[in-house]
């Protein structure tokens, strides 16, 4: 038979030998549960590290959820964005670099912007002392 604890919300634990009920390893207030914290502000909350483990964990991956909110593993850069080092299996006319909205797209240099392509099809450089700007129909003058 289980001992009365002294502290609403503890959950008690059989060390092997006998349940220990006053501990604040696990603590239940009713809606939130704690691990390593007495007063849990969400679902779950946690102090301390955390590990998780399925078999598809490996170094370098993140943990990610789907829109269900099921969580997985998964390769940082994967999924449909360009690799630092190239990409390849790309096709013309259907994969880009750019935006989808109606901004302006830039290239920085040391976090400077450098050149701009505008929403006009325009190319801007700057921090050159002077601006370019190359765009359909352009006359030399």
């Amino acid at each position: 038979m289980l001992t009365q604890g002294s502290i609403a919300g503890n959950t008690p634990y059989w060390n092997g030998t006998s349940w220990i009920t006053n501990n604040s390893n696990i603590f239940n207030n009713g809606g939130n549960v704690g691990i390593g914290v007495t007063t849990p502000a969400a679902k779950l909350d946690i102090v301390g590290s955390i590990k998780i483990t399925d078999g598809t964990q490996g170094v370098g991956k993140v943990l990610t959820s789907n829109a269900s909110g099921l969580a997985s593993w998964q390769t940082v850069g994967g999924g449909s964005g360009w690799g630092l080092a190239g990409s390849a299996g790309t096709i013309a006319g259907t994969n880009f670099i750019g935006t989808t909205d109606a901004q302006g797209f830039d290239i920085r240099t040391n976090n400077l912007l450098r050149t701009r392509i505008t929403t006009k099809g325009q190319i801007e450089t700057y921090n050159t002392g002077q601006s370019v700007f190359i765009s359909e129909g352009a006359r030399c003058r």
